[in-house]
């Protein structure tokens, strides 16, 4: 077993895209789910940046949601949805944060049950 101090580590990647870093932070632990998302908001918040853009991955075979995808400036957070079990309810306020702007398409498409 990964000690937890190293596993909230690993995931942690910083790429080069048309010469601007990205840092992009993969989720597959709900025990760090919590702290990734306050890390994420408080990052944007740093930036200045209240636009969110969102997507989902979604199952071809049974249609559910397998990545959700969070990326504002220069930092994207990445949910690997069937490893996590349970949500936390929205925390530090993101998802109900006014001061963020969420976009994406096609979210009703690939998330038919989804109340926007």
């Amino acid at each position: 077993m990964i000690p937890t101090k190293y596993l909230s580590k690993m995931g942690i990647y910083e790429v080069e895209c048309q010469g601007t870093k990205v840092k992009a932070i993969l989720v597959e632990h709900e025990a760090f789910l919590d702290a990734k998302i306050v890390e994420y908001k408080t990052s944007l918040q740093n930036q200045g940046c209240p636009v969110v853009g969102i997507d989902f991955k979604v199952n071809s075979c049974d249609k559910k949601v397998d990545l959700v995808i969070l990326c504002g400036q220069n930092h994207c957070l990445l949910i690997k949805v069937p490893k996590i079990h349970s949500y936390p309810q929205s925390p530090g306020g993101f998802g109900c944060d006014r001061n963020l702007c969420f976009v994406g398409t096609g979210i009703p498409d690939k998330l038919p049950g989804l109340t926007l």
